[in-house]
């Protein structure tokens, strides 16, 4: 359950910006990694200034990066990613994506966990459809705290009961003014990091 996508799309597009976890180190032309908003795909991250540095390389195992994507065959499944140098604002926003995306992925396995309910049932009827909406389903749920008819209006929730639960999970996850989230709640999303 937590390895479910983050997004509506099963596969990153080409350029964008991910975070991944570094698997294993190949011998001289590139590393193995878990694209962990994407289910946990593997991809390649291919090293552009090989030269014998797979030793430089080693020390990346097990931690987690931002790398571009640089192609994708959804057909057969391959993610090529290539490491490059982001300017602090790029990282700034990705971070905050990520980190964003990563409490709404928290907030959706506590519900699934709670309703017993599938989470991609839940992801394709509840957040993918505030994403498309509110840009992000984040910002959904922070209005959802002081207005959830007006956010939750379109939504057409699995069951009567799950509105009410999606909304307790929220206000013990999203801090009450709206800018950030509860880090003592947070469990679950941190987990992604082992």
């Amino acid at each position: 359950m937590r390895n479910c996508r983050f997004y509506e799309q099963r596969y990153p597009g080409h350029g964008d910006i991910v975070r991944v976890r570094v698997d294993s180190i190949l011998d001289t032309f590139g590393a193995y990694v878990s694209l962990l908003e994407y289910d946990c795909k593997e991809g390649l991250l291919v090293f552009q200034d090989v030269g014998g540095r797979r030793n430089r390389y080693s020390s990346l195992i097990g931690r987690q990066i931002l790398v571009q994507v640089l192609r994708v065959d959804s057909t057969k499944g391959y993610i090529d990613l290539s490491r490059r140098r982001l300017a602090p604002e790029e990282v700034k926003k990705c971070e905050e994506k990520f980190n964003k995306a990563k409490v709404v992925h928290s907030i959706m396995c506590h519900l699934a966990q709670v309703t017993d309910i599938d989470i991609e049932l839940l992801n394709s009827t509840i957040s993918w459809p505030l994403y498309r909406m509110y840009g992000h389903a984040f910002d959904a749920f922070k209005a959802a705290i002081t207005d959830p008819d007006r956010v939750f209006e379109t939504i057409d929730f699995p069951n009567e009961n799950i509105q009410n639960q999606l909304l307790e999970i929220i206000q013990h996850e999203v801090l009450p003014d709206g800018n950030g989230y509860h880090q003592e709640n947070h469990t679950q999303g941190r987990q992604l990091n082992t």
